[in-house]
């Protein structure tokens, strides 16, 4: 399987000095993380993802409830921008505190395991 098929996995694109690009490398999506959150403490990670967490969370609340409650069409591209703000804070979070992918998706599905 192609790395770029497992959802953990990322194409980044990859500029030379002229910022030209290159190509697109693929990359693990918590490697990826770690490297943008690379020059900030373990606090700041913490302070900022959980921030950044409500703040996409409200924002796509009220986009999802004014597309229902004024039956207009959901902005699918604001939608996917603020999926990829909350995943990318879920992320930082799991790599600070070192939880891995799979014991939060296990915990989670033991847990909801009860509604099937």
């Amino acid at each position: 399987m192609s790395e770029l098929m497992n959802p953990n996995w990322i194409s980044i694109p990859v500029y030379n000095t002229e910022k030209v690009l290159i190509e697109y490398k693929p990359i693990r999506y918590d490697q990826f993380v770690l490297k943008v959150c690379k020059d900030k403490t373990y606090n700041q990670v913490l302070k900022q993802s959980g921030t950044w967490l409500v703040n996409a969370s409200s924002e796509l609340n009220y986009k999802l409830r004014t597309s229902i409650n004024q039956e207009v069409e959901l902005d699918t591209k604001k939608v996917i921008e603020l999926l990829g703000i909350l995943r990318f804070n879920i992320q930082a979070i799991q790599n600070a505190l070192g939880i891995p992918d799979n014991v939060v998706l296990q915990e989670n599905g033991v847990k909801l395991s009860k509604e099937i």
